[in-house]
């Protein structure tokens, strides 16, 4: 038996989707939490298949 696993994307909370942070003092840092791609996939399992 094999779980079917579904695939969602959705922009990341912490960049808002850009993949990187507007600093104060200037510049940019690329996102952490997303790795700079600005989305992130959740991987949720659907159903059994035999």
């Amino acid at each position: 038996m094999r779980k079917r696993e579904q695939t969602k994307t959705t922009s990341c909370p912490y960049c808002k989707g850009r993949g990187y942070f507007q600093l104060i003092l200037g510049g940019t840092e690329t996102c952490d939490y997303c790795s700079g791609a600005g989305t992130l996939q959740e991987v949720k399992p659907e159903s059994i298949v035999s």
